[in-house]
């Protein structure tokens, strides 16, 4: 059951994701500005790159984080970003990286499958040991 709940909570937070993007790519279009840049490394994956970016939306101003895979922006650099107006904390770079990340497709499956199996062997032993039971 712990496989399928957390296969069902990977589905959710993969359609919560979703929509987020949605009401972002929807939104307008402003520049931001690379306040701060570092690499991110660690033993297990590859370089990454977390970015700081500061924006403005109509009088309001507000501070980006995200990590993303390639080196392509410099403290100052412009960058072209997506907002939600109706919510100015919805905001992302005008990437595809950005904008729709990575999918947790392949583990929904793995997790969905393993309680699948896990069930169903639970079952057929169960009916291995009351043999009257259908």
């Amino acid at each position: 059951m712990v496989f399928l709940l957390i296969g069902g909570g990977l589905i959710y937070f993969n359609y919560m994701a979703k929509q987020r993007v949605e009401r972002i790519v929807t939104g307008e279009t402003i520049t931001g500005t690379v306040i701060s840049e570092y690499r991110v490394t660690s033993s297990k994956s590859a370089t990454r790159y977390r970015y700081t970016i500061s924006y403005e939306f109509e009088g309001t101003l507000g501070e980006y984080e995200t990590t993303l895979s390639f080196d392509d922006y410099n403290p100052g650099d412009k960058v072209e970003m997506k907002i939600n107006p109706d919510d100015i904390d919805e905001v992302a770079i005008n990437t595809d990286a950005d904008l729709y990340g990575s999918s947790n497709t392949f583990l929904i499956l793995i997790f969905l499958g393993i309680g699948g199996l896990l069930i169903y062997g639970g079952i057929k032993m169960l009916q291995k040991k009351n043999p009257n039971q259908e």
